[in-house]
């Protein structure tokens, strides 16, 4: 049994994952690695933060000091109401913003002016009885903000003129190293009516807008709608990595604050903001990576076979055998009582002498065979009771030893000093 385990846990399957998780400390084709590296090296001595839970405290205006940016990048946009509305002031106050995603929030757009107008490309014509005449129903209240295209590749490059590239930067969407179709957005110019001047456009895919800023307050929104741009796989590229550098460019020097948290799915009726990074089901994150997914079918496949062999025979259960007890200590205090009462004080000064080595035996863990000086001096440190009062015992001792009768009075001394022994001993 521990041999297959072995085999299927270590020879599992070791493929890349294709995932677009944008997990800023994994090192997969479309994981934020490279790109947040690159930022928390750019901030030198400026402060790089990772938030990973509530935007309001981490973005609170009594919390930041300085300058400062924040980033965000990720599929989607997951934020709660609160966590936008800190955004805003966060921009209000004079930071900028960068937020690359494929679905901008609505509510973020509607915020900062975007979506200002109707689409009239959807509706029809409706006829009032009572008025006696026809109107236009629209069936979308408001243009949508993203559009997109399918296509393998995409071509990319920015428009400032100190930035744009001799030619543009071609993408081309893999999984397992195959090209395949992809949903490329982009910003729908013609959401933008009555606020074309207020938006600058910094970037674009084909001739597209892919890139753009939007003031706000004092401060600004960077909004980037192709995330997968600024992934590992794409950064390991020595002119998209420099294709990165020019898009942050047009943030300030300053504190950055990475948005981590944002990323996962949350509530905002929940006090202690608990997110849910793995969606709605955790067995299906677990059976997306490898290692976790060969762990969980070893784990099943272990219950499987103990069930099968639980069913087929269980043993008897083998009970416990009680090691002999150690009676020497209880046969030396029963003989002393016999001594005792035949008033034989010579042997019984012998037996509590014999009860006294056994206690530093098993206490002290100090050998008994020679009885000297060392002995003495070593009892004396460990039990920190008086050495002389630890020479007292093994001398009185020695002087009953050499004698065939013991007195009664010279009995009690003894003994005196073995109970201020027992009493002080450590």
């Amino acid at each position: 049994m521990v041999i297959l385990i072995l085999v299927i846990v270590l020879g599992g399957n070791d493929e890349l994952s294709w995932e677009e998780d944008y997990k800023y400390n994994q090192e997969q084709p479309y994981d934020n690695y490279l790109i947040y590296s690159l930022l928390e090296a750019r901030v030198e001595n400026d402060s790089f933060v990772t938030i990973k839970k509530s935007l309001a405290k981490e973005l609170s205006p009594s919390a930041i000091e300085h300058t400062a940016s924040y980033v965000y990048i990720s599929k989607r946009m997951s934020h709660t109401e609160n966590d936008l509305d800190s955004l805003l002031l966060f921009a209000e106050m004079g930071h900028d913003v960068f937020i690359s995603a494929d679905y901008i929030d609505e509510y973020l757009t509607h915020a900062i002016g975007l979506l200002g107008c109707y689409d009239t490309s959807d509706y029809e014509w409706v006829y009032d009885e009572d008025a006696d005449t026809s109107f236009k129903e629209f069936a979308f209240q408001f243009s949508s903000l993203m559009g997109s295209f399918i296509d393998s590749t995409a071509s990319l490059n920015l428009m400032h003129p100190s930035l744009m590239l001799d030619e543009r930067l071609v993408y081309v969407y893999k999984e397992d190293y195959k090209p395949q179709n992809y949903s490329w957005k982009y910003f729908n110019t013609s959401s933008w009516c009555g606020y074309e001047d207020e938006v600058a456009r910094l970037g674009s895919n084909y001739t597209k807008i892919n890139f753009i800023k939007v003031n706000y307050g004092l401060g600004a929104f960077y909004l980037h709608c192709n995330p997968i741009t600024f992934t590992n796989f794409y950064l390991i590229d020595e002119d998209k990595l420099g294709y990165a550098q020019s898009v942050f460019s047009h943030l300030p020097d300053g504190d950055i604050y990475w948005d981590e948290g944002s990323r996962y799915y949350h509530s905002d009726s929940k006090s202690d903001y608990k997110s849910k990074p793995f969606g709605k089901s955790e067995l299906k994150y677990i059976l997306s990576q490898p290692a976790s997914k060969w762990a969980f079918y070893t784990l099943l496949a272990g219950i499987l076979l103990y069930i099968i062999f639980f069913m087929k025979r269980r043993q008897r259960i083998i009970p416990v055998i009680e090691p002999y007890p150690n009676t020497s200590v209880e046969y030396v205090q029963t003989i002393g009582g016999l001594y005792f009462m035949k008033k034989d004080h010579r042997r019984l000064a012998e037996q509590k002498f014999k009860l006294f080595l056994s206690f530093i035996r098993n206490r002290y863990r100090l050998s008994t065979q020679n009885i000297d000086a060392k002995l003495i001096k070593q009892l004396a440190a460990t039990s920190k009771v008086e050495e002389d009062k630890v020479h007292a015992i093994f001398e009185l001792y020695g002087s009953i030893a050499q004698k065939s009768a013991m007195a009664e009075d010279q009995l009690i001394s003894f003994n005196k000093y073995l109970e201020y022994f027992y009493q002080n001993c450590k």
